[in-house]
């Protein structure tokens, strides 16, 4: 019996070095509940093997009970609130200010929006711009909640460069009770989805012209 309980140690310690090499914080809690599955089915095994039968459908039980509930925590949202904003260019670059919470609520300030932007003709699109409220989309929503969540806020960086004439991006997120700013003319590649993302959701939102004016958070906070 010792040995076997030696053996699923080895085990339960290959999976977890397997499973968490190279893993950012934010990814953990994923490759945690694919630990945990690992782990409950060897556990399963050994049970089987050394104990009653009517003993370990007992365990099985309480087993899928706490997979069910670490299941519902481990689907909570990447993130509480993210807000965007994108500078002027030289040339026909929208400007928006946008707040996206994680109960889908958006808040849009299109400050300046074109027809025809790749036609480089500088003729605003009035109505779009302004100040609008609403929901984001499932799709949309739930295409930039599986971003933030695998894209490793915690070790994301972005360079410092706000020179030349492109775009600057700012995003703001919170999350796990954390506020982190990243800025730059040029982010990296891997904040590419992400910017995507955030742009869509200026967009294509469910949106309605807001009837009062708004100031969302800048970097220095509200």
């Amino acid at each position: 019996m010792q040995s076997a309980i030696g053996e699923l140690k080895q085990h339960a310690k290959t999976d977890v070095l397997r499973l968490y090499n190279g893993a950012s914080e934010t990814s953990l809690c994923l490759k945690t509940s694919k630990c945990f599955t690992v782990l409950v089915m060897e556990l399963i095994g050994f049970l089987h093997h050394h104990y009653k039968t009517d003993m370990v459908n007992k365990f099985i039980s309480l087993l899928i009970l706490i997979s069910v509930i670490c299941s519902c925590k481990s689907n909570k949202p990447g993130f509480e609130k993210i807000i965007y904003y994108t500078s002027p260019c030289f040339g026909t670059c929208p400007v928006y200010h946008l707040e996206v919470k994680n109960n889908k609520q958006v808040r849009v300030f299109a400050d300046k929006v074109y027809k025809h932007p790749e036609n480089m003709l500088y003729q605003e699109d009035f109505e779009k711009e302004g100040y609008f409220v609403g929901k984001a989309s499932n799709a949309a929503y739930k295409k930039l909640d599986s971003i933030v969540q695998n894209i490793g806020l915690d070790t994301l960086k972005f360079k410092d460069t706000t020179c030349c004439d492109g775009i600057i991006y700012t995003i703001i997120v919170y999350y796990n009770g954390e506020r982190k700013v990243f800025k730059s003319m040029f982010p990296p590649e891997e904040a590419s989805d992400l910017i995507v993302a955030l742009n869509d959701i200026c967009r294509n939102s469910a949106v309605k012209r807001s009837s009062k004016d708004f100031v969302l958070e800048t970097m220095k906070g509200r």
